[in-house]
């Protein structure tokens, strides 16, 4: 629903993320979403007195539109579909 927004409402071709290396759950989320592992960034963020490495991700928008079905619905994993243009 968020890149919906980000495609069709304020028109963007391009949606980026990161997240922390070791958040797996944060990775399984944008990759479910169809983003794309575009690299790592090692000992990008420092947290806690530490460094971290940093996963970055994005999608464009032709990417996000094939994504999704021919009645341009974008299926979601849980059975739900959001309407896009």
């Amino acid at each position: 629903m968020l890149l919906a927004i980000c495609f069709i409402q304020l028109g963007l071709h391009r949606v980026t993320a990161r997240c922390n290396a070791r958040n797996l759950s944060s990775e399984r989320v944008m990759q479910k979403a169809g983003m794309v592992k575009e690299g790592e960034f090692r000992k990008a963020r420092f947290k806690n007195g530490g460094w971290d490495d940093e996963c970055h991700y994005g999608i464009l928008k032709e990417e996000w539109q094939a994504w999704g079905n021919s009645d341009g619905r974008m299926r979601l994993g849980n059975g739900l579909a959001a309407h896009r243009s």
